[in-house]
């Protein structure tokens, strides 16, 4: 699913037109990454923190789009350098903050920072976000309620380099969104207005993250009309927007067991195998086909080296990306592995999103009555 869709899934939605307003502030392309940053932003207002870490090439860029999307929250967030000063925030209840940007390089204060905030009890204290820029690769701490989402794997569309060198014009943009986040209420519960499961196979982490996505759309959704006649409730049309933005958001998992520059390699391949003159047949396999390519082929495809194309392939073969001839347990020495890319898979290519088993609704139950049901097109729609 592209960029495009995921922010497709609000155009019915009355949140889609902060998306468009929060481009206008930022002088940027409308962008599925930034308006994550929103929401996220929004759930720590309202005491329902959803964490991001954001895994990039372009660290600088991101952390100008981090302060800017902060700035429609003044004096609500904090910088985070050191295990100390997060311990005093933490002493401190979070009082008075929204987010919480870790700025170190190593992940673990990343992962105390978003496990503090679900020590926190009482009404009274602040449940802010936390949010950190990492780069694209390297190990993953297991942060609770995280989203990490991998911008290599986003059309950005000019959203990344060039917004550094961008002025923000939108002053109009930043006092409406500004004014929105002052409506919102603190750690809402808002019923739900339809027959709602969450599938057994979603991790708790998610179901947590999924359950406050819900909230914040609602709550944003509720403010916006401020005080027109409006249902104070989690309704279909919230379930739909959640739903889409996440299946659409490149998510990468804890346990990556193939890295995102496999994935730029197997798009990079994928492209030139297409083409016409590319034709490799084998001679015991003809009704497979002639898109069939070797470590050398990937090795003039692409610009990475031969040990890096064998690593990669490997990664490729074992997400079931490739299919490869000989498969490795009857493997010999010597002997030339040829891959071809499995039925189906077409770029882009990613990691499996957790939040593919959600199901659709069905909007032929009525306004109120809408029953959930399996959906076996999830992965093709």
């Amino acid at each position: 699913m592209s960029l495009a869709n995921g922010l497709e899934s609000l155009r019915k939605h009355p949140v889609g037109r902060f998306a468009t307003a929060l481009a206008g502030y930022l002088g940027a392309p409308r962008d599925l990454a930034h308006f994550t940053q929103f929401l996220s932003l929004a759930s720590g207002r309202i005491g329902l923190p959803v964490n991001l870490e954001i895994r990039t090439d372009e660290a600088g860029c991101e952390l100008i789009v981090a302060d800017r999307i902060l700035t429609l929250s003044p004096n609500r967030f904090a910088y985070v350098d050191t295990p100390g000063q997060l311990r005093r925030l933490e002493q401190a209840g979070f009082a008075g903050l929204d987010v919480i940007v870790v700025r170190h390089r190593r992940g673990e204060l990343f992962s105390d920072a978003a496990s503090s905030t679900c020590r926190i009890v009482g009404n009274k204290a602040a449940l802010p976000s936390t949010w950190r820029v990492a780069p694209a690769e390297g190990s993953l701490p297991n942060s609770p309620f995280t989203l990490r989402i991998i911008t290599s794997q986003l059309d950005r569309k000019g959203a990344g380099a060039g917004l550094a060198m961008a002025i923000p014009t939108g002053r109009a943009e930043v006092l409406g969104l500004g004014m929105l986040l002052d409506r919102l209420p603190r750690r809402p519960r808002y019923p739900y207005r339809f027959v709602y499961k969450l599938p057994d196979s979603l991790a708790g982490d998610h179901a947590v993250v999924f359950e406050r996505l819900l909230h914040v759309v609602a709550a944003l959704r509720i403010a916006r009309l401020d005080g027109q006649a409006t249902t104070e409730a989690i309704m279909p049309i919230d379930y739909s927007a959640v739903r889409g933005l996440l299946m659409a958001l490149p998510l990468v998992p804890v346990e990556v067991k193939v890295s995102a520059a496999a994935l730029k390699t197997a798009e990079a391949i994928f492209d030139r195998v297409k083409e016409d003159q590319h034709h490799v047949a084998l001679p015991d396999r003809s009704a497979d086909g002639h898109k069939w390519f070797t470590r050398g082929h990937a090795v003039r495809y692409t610009p990475i080296c031969y040990s890096a194309a064998k690593e990669h392939l490997d990664q490729l073969e074992n997400e079931g990306i490739l299919e490869a001839d000989p498969p490795k347990k009857l493997r010999v020495h010597g002997r030339t592995i040829h891959f071809k890319f499995q039925p189906g898979m077409v770029p882009p290519f990613r990691w499996r999103n957790p939040f593919q088993v959600l199901p659709l609704l069905d909007h032929d139950a009525g306004e109120f009555a809408h029953d959930l049901r399996t959906d076996s097109a999830i992965a093709t729609e």
